[in-house]
């Protein structure tokens, strides 16, 4: 499968895109919202759809636009066409928090998706997504000192980013003001059980 393609723009479509890579050039479906131009220089993180009579590939620049797209498409009644229609419409930040707010009236602002898929949508979906670093309330200091420490440690523990902000920020509501790292390491690990 291919997972990811580095190459030139050489030509460029409402929808998709031909990209240069090493002499072979590949056509791309991707997302209007991608921002890419004829002639630029351009990584994209890949999905191949193999049909009985069709290869297809689509290509998004963040990782986080492809995680997204595979979680639409795993949706039933919901193709590689109508999630790749959704972030041409909505960027993926925007279509998480309308999921966990199962704002309907949102998500059927998606060309093709009516109000019982946007249910679906919903439904499925909630669950699977974790709000991202943006939806968490922060009560962090600084970058430095033992908070940012503990983040930090957190991180190479293998929490999320997001994850490790959300325990650190609900350790620090509990702390009382404690300052030191263990202390901080200790009460963000007892908000991620």
């Amino acid at each position: 499968m291919i997972a990811m393609l580095r190459g030139r723009v050489v030509l460029f479509r409402e929808d998709y895109i031909v990209l240069d890579v090493q002499g072979v050039g590949y056509k791309v479906f991707t997302p209007a919202s991608a921002g890419l131009s004829l002639g630029q220089e351009v990584t994209l993180h890949t999905y191949l759809q193999v049909r009985e009579d069709a290869l297809a590939l689509y290509g998004f620049p963040l990782l986080e636009q492809l995680e997204l797209f595979e979680l639409l498409i795993s949706i039933s009644g919901l193709g590689p066409k109508s999630a790749l229609g959704a972030l041409n419409c909505m960027d993926a930040a925007q279509i998480r928090r309308a999921v966990l707010a199962e704002d309907l009236a949102a998500l059927t602002r998606i060309p093709g998706i009516g109000k019982k898929t946007a249910q679906r949508l919903v439904l499925e979906l909630k669950d699977k997504l974790k709000p991202g670093a943006e939806e968490i309330p922060a009560v962090l200091p600084s970058r430095e000192g033992p908070a940012a420490e503990a983040l930090e440690a957190l991180v190479a523990l293998g929490y999320t980013p997001a994850e490790a902000k959300s325990a650190l920020s609900k350790g620090l509501e509990e702390s009382a003001g404690a300052e030191d790292l263990e202390t901080l390491i200790k009460l963000a690990l007892k908000q991620t059980r």
